[in-house]
């Protein structure tokens, strides 16, 4: 079965890391921790999850601080962290359209067929109920937001206000970004 987990990831945090670990547990089932990421690397054509990169096209913004690139290696690099396998999971940028009614067919064309869809977005939710209703076979739609504890804009307004904010994020992401300076860029864009 195959996933697709959709967020902008500006930036990675913990709670994404949770909800990717949720997920991947979904799709496999056995057990916990790393036994069953092993158990999921051992088949992973019929237990995959996209990562979607939204909005991939935007950057150097506000809301909207990192380049693609930028997200794409967080994401690895908290991945690798957390031991889940290359083979378990495909990251996949995806550039916005103006269209809202027809940006889930726009991310469908993107991507190898997938039956489920996380997202903690109200908006993406309801585009994708909207879609389903012209599809023979529809998506599931998995709200994720309970998952969320933690919000990638409180983590911006914590790094430029000059507080801690490093214990929202992987160890490998909070490297990356302190590394990045991106206080400095988000003053520069704001």
């Amino acid at each position: 079965m195959s996933s697709l987990f959709i967020g902008r990831f500006q930036p990675f945090h913990l709670g994404h890391l949770s909800v990717i670990q949720d997920v991947i547990g979904d799709i496999v089932k056995p057990g916990k921790g790393v036994n069953m990421l092993k158990k999921a690397q051992r088949n992973p054509k019929k237990n995959f999850l996209f990562i979607m990169i939204g909005s991939a096209d935007k950057n150097f913004q506000p809301t909207n601080p990192f380049t693609a690139g930028e997200r794409f290696q967080m994401i690895r690099l908290a991945l690798d962290e957390a031991q889940i396998p290359h083979d378990c999971y495909a990251i996949v940028p995806i550039p916005d359209i103006e269209d809202y009614a027809l940006w889930p067919y726009h991310v469908a064309t993107y991507l190898p067929p997938f039956e489920r869809i996380y997202t903690g977005s109200s908006v993406v939710k309801m585009l994708f109920e909207n879609a389903n209703k012209k599809r023979k076979n529809p998506w599931q739609i998995i709200d994720v937001t309970k998952n969320l504890k933690i919000s990638a804009t409180k983590i911006r307004n914590l790094i430029l206000q000059g507080k801690k904010w490093e214990h929202l994020t992987p160890k490998s992401v909070t490297k990356m970004i302190t590394e990045l300076d991106i206080g400095k860029r988000l003053k520069k864009v704001l």
